[in-house]
């Protein structure tokens, strides 16, 4: 566990705002001035945007999922992620009018990242762009379980595109050594574990990005 995990899932803190429309969402201030958005889990266990973090970590994608905790206060979960100021990506299209300018190796890890979780609702209002243009990925917790009527319509530029040597080998460590992936991914049930190798095999199958 890392300094800022640490601080997410023990530090005092103070509530700073609570979104509208999202009641069970807050925006909350520690006292080293660090930022967290505090969301009530879904789930008693398992919470996906806990496993979305771990997952990213696991694939060797280091801040393309924003650090998030689980925290237990009470017998109430929630989820930590941290915080940062960062251009969203309505405002990056608006500005630039297309995708030329963000980062290639941030972008096409994203987009395996999506495929690999079956995140069904990736648009504009739910990935970040840091000050390096890497993309940074919110909002991931119709992830795992195909929720969302959305595409990857983010990605549509990428369709066809040969999947990286690097992503190759990432994806056969999946299918292969299921043994190495993060506990979360571990406490699924057998179905869900099937599904996601099958979803897994079928990108290596096709060799390209969707």
């Amino acid at each position: 566990m890392n300094d800022v995990e640490r601080e997410l899932r023990y530090a005092p803190y103070m509530e700073e705002r609570l979104y509208s429309g999202a009641s069970s969402t807050s925006k909350v201030k520690f006292a080293s001035g660090r930022f967290a958005l505090k969301k009530r889990s879904r789930l008693k266990e398992n919470d996906a945007s806990v496993q979305s973090y771990e997952l990213a970590q696991w694939m060797g994608f280091g801040r393309l999922v924003p650090i998030t905790v689980a925290r237990l206060e009470g017998e109430k979960r929630y989820s930590f992620m941290e915080w940062r100021r960062l251009q969203n990506g309505s405002a990056w299209i608006s500005t630039h009018m297309n995708y030329e300018g963000l980062q290639t190796k941030s972008l096409l890890n994203a987009v395996l990242f999506d495929m690999v979780i079956n995140h069904r609702d990736r648009h504009n209002a739910n990935w970040l762009v840091d000050s390096r243009q890497r993309v940074v990925l919110i909002d991931n917790e119709t992830g795992f379980n195909g929720e969302g009527s959305g595409t990857y319509s983010v990605y549509k530029m990428l369709i066809g595109h040969p999947i990286t040597d690097g992503h190759i080998q990432l994806l056969t460590n999946m299918v292969e050594k299921p043994e190495s992936w993060p506990l979360g991914l571990k406490l699924f049930s057998s179905a869900k574990q099937a599904e996601l190798v099958v979803r897994v095999q079928a990108l290596l199958d096709a060799g390209t990005y969707f």
